[in-house]
């Protein structure tokens, strides 16, 4: 498991570790997650990587639209997070 507290960080992260999948929250500190996932898919180092976004605000379709594999708006059960990322 790795951790990125921004995006900056977390695009980094994904691009050098090419994680099997990402838990995205769109309320990041210095960009939306939405932005993340966007360049994330952009990238072809990183476009084959699933990514779950997970909010506070329901952003669902256009997470969706730029290639989230699934959403979940918080506040998010353990058992919900748990099965979220089994699918992954």
């Amino acid at each position: 498991c790795l951790i990125a507290s921004t995006a900056e960080e977390a695009l980094a992260v994904a691009a050098q570790y090419r994680p099997s999948a990402v838990v995205l929250d769109v309320g990041l500190p210095d960009h939306s997650g939405l932005s993340v996932l966007d360049r994330l898919k952009r990238d072809a180092r990183t476009r084959h990587i699933p990514v779950h976004v997970v909010s506070a605000g329901d952003h669902a379709r256009t997470a969706l639209d730029l290639g989230a594999v699934g959403y979940m708006l918080k506040p998010v059960e353990r058992e919900d997070l748990a099965a979220a990322l089994d699918r992954l």
